[in-house]
């Protein structure tokens, strides 16, 4: 389980830039987001033909972020994380897709697939409990 400080950061939040890659091609894109405490995963959603996608056909490791945009040293807040996404067919996980409609209600009218984003390494700076301090949670320690 994250721990909470992360959760609670992650849920203040709704867009993360995730970062994609294949042997010969990086790219990035921003997402809005929904999180689920209970599958520690996310859920986004993009349209077929983006640049992003592709890659993540490809290659479904990727990395992502979220940060707290700020002037100000001290409230420096962000994550970052590393794990593997997966296309969500459409019987799939339809409550993280209600949770998803509920939080953006105007991407009903988009034309989009799922994804579902598991991450198994997660960083967390956060300058409010001292200056680099870091939160660390490592899915292969944490079992």
């Amino acid at each position: 389980m994250l721990p909470k400080a992360i959760i609670k950061f992650i849920k203040k939040h709704h867009v993360m830039t995730i970062s994609v890659h294949d042997a010969e091609e990086i790219w990035c894109s921003h997402c809005f987001y929904v999180y689920d405490t209970e599958l520690n995963s996310f859920i986004f959603a993009s349209e077929e033909d983006t640049r992003h996608v592709e890659l993540m056909l490809k290659n479904n490791m990727i990395s992502a972020s979220i940060v707290l945009e700020t002037k100000r040293i001290i409230k420096i807040k962000g994550v970052q994380m590393r794990g593997k996404v997966f296309k969500i067919k459409d019987n799939e996980f339809e409550n993280l897709k209600a949770n998803y409609f509920k939080r953006f209600p105007y991407a009903v009218l988009m034309n989009f697939s799922f994804w579902i984003f598991q991450p198994d390494y997660v960083k967390m700076t956060d300058n409010t409990f001292g200056f680099g301090k870091k939160l660390k949670w490592d899915k292969r320690i944490d079992n």
